[in-house]
């Protein structure tokens, strides 16, 4: 088995945990009916999401690799393949804010939050943010002749050498996603410091619930921070590792593995947490006890 085949083989483990996790995501969403609250809704979006990437890895990408024939015609099409990735990628980050807007207006505005993102207009915003993708996504990709195909020599996808995919790698792809990265991070902040400010105040009236609210807001922070940094550092290495090395091993594992790998952990990371798959279970018993204090004060 040659190297490359080898590489093929990675993506294996990594992409089949991350189907079972982010369609466990969704899975436990639909099986709680939780459906009716925006933050269940908007979280089993982003997850549906990841988990297409993380299963084209697995039923496409790697059997790409690993079957590697001189005529293949998984390679032959795999800017099709490359297209839905994109799009998936771009709805995926796009949920991702839309959660963090979600926080942090049930925090600043908790009397006006349930209107604002009642189910109806939460499935909107959700519509919305992926016809928008599509629509960006398909003008890029395909009016004007730029695709996102895999290279066989190089071992993992890159955009078709043009101007138009070079705007859309550095400002559509990277530009967007260190945006929306830096809005998460100042949102989480400023959501953080009024769940400390309520605190605070719960403290000298219910010490028993200020003890619940810090183990819930320091689980929130450890993840917010953990998944924050991760992301930014991971699309650093993503977009500008494989320009220092020509060693096609290294280029394959700061993109096409990373890439996997990034998807798959957004869906383990509520696991690992303790979670139960779904961060937002915990976070609606947070933000319920949140208002019940706000209107309390």
């Amino acid at each position: 088995m040659e190297t490359h085949q080898l590489m093929g083989l990675t993506l294996v483990p990594v992409s089949l945990l991350g189907i079972i996790c982010n369609w466990s995501v969704v899975f436990a969403v639909c099986k709680c009916n939780t459906l009716s609250h925006s933050f269940s809704l908007l979280t089993a979006n982003q997850a549906v999401f990841n988990g297409i990437q993380c299963n084209l890895y697995f039923l496409y990408v790697a059997p790409m690799i690993i079957l590697s024939v001189d005529i293949n015609s998984l390679k032959q099409y795999s800017h099709v393949c490359g297209l839905i990735l994109v799009i998936c990628y771009d709805v995926s980050i796009q949920a991702d804010f839309l959660i963090t807007i979600n926080r942090f207006l049930a925090v600043f505005l908790p009397v006006q939050y349930t209107t604002m993102f009642s189910k109806k207009r939460t499935k909107h915003m959700i519509a919305v943010s992926f016809f928008l993708s599509l629509f960006i996504v398909i003008v890029f990709f395909h009016a004007q002749h730029c695709h996102l195909h895999y290279d066989n020599k190089l071992w993992r996808f890159i955009f078709s050498e043009s101007s138009v995919c070079l705007t859309y790698s550095y400002l559509g792809d990277f530009g967007k996603f260190i945006l929306l990265c830096t809005l998460n991070g100042l949102l989480d902040t400023v959501t953080i410091w009024k769940v400390r400010s309520i605190r605070s105040q719960a403290k000298s009236q219910n010490l028993q619930r200020h003890l619940a609210l810090e183990k819930k807001e320091m689980g929130f922070l450890k993840q917010t921070c953990g998944q924050a940094a991760c992301g930014f550092i991971g699309m650093l290495i993503y977009q500008f590792g494989p320009i220092f090395t020509d060693n096609n091993v290294m280029g394959f594992l700061f993109q096409t593995f990373l890439w996997c790998l990034l998807h798959a952990c957004e869906g383990s990371g509520e696991e690992k947490n303790g979670k139960i798959y779904i961060l937002g279970f915990s976070d609606c018993s947070r933000w319920s006890s949140i208002l019940k204090l706000d209107r309390h004060y």
